[in-house]
This record gives structure tokens, C-alpha cells and sequence, in this order.
């Protein structure tokens, strides 16, 4: 019952203290008021085939100048709340509303503390929990995926390389995943930073065993003033077309009423470690500072055809693994 429970809580802690080939990492994103500070913090746990595999990490990124750290704790430096969203690596701590920090690598040092306000969660309904809708019920996914916050308000300072930083007045962006492994290739996207600041939008695409096969799996969904346009596997969208030049994605998602078109550029990329198996041995390209464009529109002719069209910046952009299985 209290594992049941869960599904409807995803920002806690969804493993257990002895897990076997079992991985969750939580994504923090943080952009100060300037645009000119960007960094990913990235906690979570690594329990592979056996113990000695097994520690807790914090994944750092910094999305200006790409350099990123791995630091790695005893997975008994790792503390959680069983109710709600509150968990502790070493001397570091996080939740929905608040960071401190004190980390340091051979590149990175970073210290401080950061409050989070007025949070934009992905509404969730008692048959969809959260951003997977009912696959989150599914005991067998490779992969879970879940929206804690599309956009809150950052307040507070960090010390990074002893420079003094203030990131009261940006902006921040919270998910997380957990599971066995990361899919074998994707396309992640992610911004809440367009001229409208009432604008956020997130997109996973990802191959997904289903059974012995695959498919396609998409989530989507783009907010605009307090609407929420979801395009999403569940709902009946699909993709109807899939371009992937050097450093672009073009896609359009499509319904039976709307279309969404994407055409996403890729700037400076940071390296960062991915799940194969609860082991943290896959490698992969981040960029932060990546564009979004975004066009909604009705595909009903009678009706005003261009919902919305615009630029995100400070985005978020993976393409992973063979996108040609992704067609």
C-alpha cells in the first residue's frame, strides 16, 4: 500500500534502501536574474548488480562555460524523507523548496543556499499522476519520468569558485527519473524562458521496450497563461515528422485537432553520466544554452489557426543514443 501510494507522490524517494539494478536522480535547474549563470544540479542513487556498485552522487553542471563534476558519496551519506520531497547526500541537502550546498571538485566549487517560490507543478488526476498519465501504473517501464516544478522563482546566493552569485530573481526548473536504465535514444527538451514569462514547455521523445518490442513514447506539454497543452502518447498524439541535422531537431507533434511544431538548436554541451542497469556508466551530451522554437496551431481552418509562436532560450536540449530508432 505504501509502495502504491507512491505513484501518487513521484518527487519522493521511489526506491528502497536495498535495491538491485535500480537508479533515481533528481534534476535541478538554476538561471540567475542576468541569464549569465547557468548550472544543472543533479542528485540521486546508483545501486548496481551488487553493494559494492552502490553509492549516491551529485551530477554538476555548468551551462556556461560546459564544464561538469561527478562527485561520489557512500550510498549511506544518502537520507530521504519517506512523505515527502526532503533528501540529504553528504552535507547537501534538497526539496521542493530549498538547496544548500557545499560541493567541490577538481574544476567546481560551490556553496550556498537557494529558496524556491511560486512552483508551476504538472497537475496531476487520480488516473494521471503525474506527466507519464497511466504508465505511471505500469510495474515494468524501463524508465519513469516526472515534472516536479515547470518554472519557480529562485531566491538566495552560491558561492561558486568564490565568486559571489546572486540568483535571487532568476529562474528554476525541477524534474526527476528513476527505474533500471535511461532508453537506448531520446530527444529531451526543456524552456521557461520566452518573451512571455507565462510560457513553459518540456518534451521527452524516447524508445520505449514494450513486451519484447518497442515504440515511440511521447510527453509533451506546453503552458500558456495557466493552460496546459499536452501532447503525449496517452492522449491519442503521435509524431508526425522527425528531423535530426548536426546540432538541430525538427518535429511536429499532432492530434486530431493541433499540431505543435519544434525546431530546436543545440549549443555548448556538457558531459554528463546516465543509468544502464542501476549503474551510472552511460555518457551523454547536455546543452543549456540550446533555442526552442515553438508554433501551436488548429488544424480546423475555420478557427484562428496560430495559437502560439515563439523563442525559448536558456533550453535544455539531449539527443541521445541512435535517433534513426526514434522514426
Amino acid at each position: 500500500m505504501i509502495k502504491l501510494m507512491k505513484i501518487w507522490k513521484p518527487e519522493i524517494y521511489q526506491g528502497s534502501q536495498h535495491a538491485k539494478k535500480y537508479f533515481e536522480g533528481w534534476y535541478f535547474k538554476l538561471v540567475n536574474k542576468e541569464e549569465d549563470s547557468l548550472f544543472a544540479l543533479i542528485p540521486g542513487v546508483s545501486f548496481g548488480i551488487n553493494e559494492n556498485g552502490s553509492h549516491s552522487f551529485i551530477q554538476l553542471i555548468n551551462g556556461k562555460s560546459c564544464e561538469s563534476c561527478y562527485l561520489t558519496y557512500d550510498i549511506k551519506d544518502f537520507r530521504y524523507s519517506k512523505d515527502s520531497f526532503r533528501l540529504w547526500i553528504g552535507p547537501n541537502y534538497f526539496s521542493s523548496d530549498e538547496v544548500k550546498l557545499d560541493l567541490a571538485s577538481d574544476n567546481i566549487r560551490l556553496k550556498g543556499e537557494l529558496t524556491f517560490d511560486s512552483a508551476v507543478p504538472w497537475p496531476g488526476t487520480l488516473t494521471s499522476p503525474y506527466i507519464m498519465g497511466w504508465y505511471a501504473f505500469v510495474p515494468f517501464m524501463e524508465c519513469y519520468h516526472s515534472i516536479i516544478s515547470m518554472k519557480h522563482d529562485i531566491n538566495g546566493n552560491l558561492s561558486i569558485n568564490n565568486r559571489y552569485v546572486d540568483f535571487t530573481g532568476g529562474r528554476g526548473y525541477m524534474e526527476k527519473d528513476w527505474g533500471r536504465s535511461f532508453p537506448s535514444s531520446w530527444i529531451w527538451l526543456q524552456s521557461n524562458y520566452f518573451e512571455d514569462p507565462n510560457v513553459f514547455f518540456t518534451a521527452s521523445i524516447a524508445r520505449i521496450p514494450w513486451f519484447g518490442r518497442f515504440f515511440t513514447g511521447l510527453i509533451s506539454g506546453l503552458s500558456i497563461n495557466g493552460k496546459l497543452y499536452r501532447f503525449a502518447t496517452y492522449t491519442g498524439a503521435w509524431i508526425e515528422q522527425l528531423r535530426h541535422e548536426s546540432g538541430s531537431i525538427g518535429i511536429r507533434i499532432r492530434n486530431r485537432h493541433m499540431y505543435l511544431d519544434i525546431l530546436a538548436r543545440e549549443g555548448d554541451t556538457g558531459r554528463l553520466y546516465s543509468p544502464r542497469n542501476g549503474s551510472m556508466e552511460g555518457v551523454i551530451e547536455e546543452s543549456m544554452s540550446a533555442e526552442i522554437y515553438l508554433k501551436l496551431g488548429m488544424l480546423d481552418p475555420n478557427t484562428k489557426n496560430v495559437i502560439f509562436e515563439g523563442r525559448g532560450r536558456n533550453a535544455g536540449l539531449e539527443i541521445a543514443g541512435d535517433i534513426r530508432e526514434l522514426h
